[in-house]
């Protein structure tokens, strides 16, 4: 089995469940990750962060931000993508970053 998402048959990212327990750590962190997720790739791996953290536990995520006036070529509204391949460098809108975030937040 490939990484979610990949051509070599791995499990589409909207669908990809972290291989863990519910309320398995204190923090959970990835560093250059949703640079290469689009939207709804991204929610769900929010959506299983809330699920494996721990109450109280804390995530660190890294994401590309747009400049409201400096955005890319490929502008989809909440985010904007470089390259042909959307999942090569993705830039998200703060916004629609805090508004993800948030949602995952209130969630139990």
């Amino acid at each position: 089995m490939g990484w979610p998402g990949d051509a070599g048959g791995g499990i589409p990212a909207t669908e990809f469940t972290f291989p863990y327990e519910d309320d398995s750590f204190d923090l959970v962190f990835g560093l250059s990750l949703f640079t290469h997720l689009l939207p709804a790739d991204l929610e769900r791996y929010l959506h299983e962060t809330r699920r494996v953290l721990r109450p109280g536990g804390r995530s660190l995520y890294t994401f590309f931000l747009l400049r409201p006036k400096g955005l890319l070529e490929r502008d989809k509204g909440d985010f904007s993508t470089l390259y042909d391949e959307a999942e090569a460098l993705i830039a998200y809108r703060q916004g629609y970053v805090r508004g993800a975030y948030s949602i995952v937040a209130t969630l139990s």
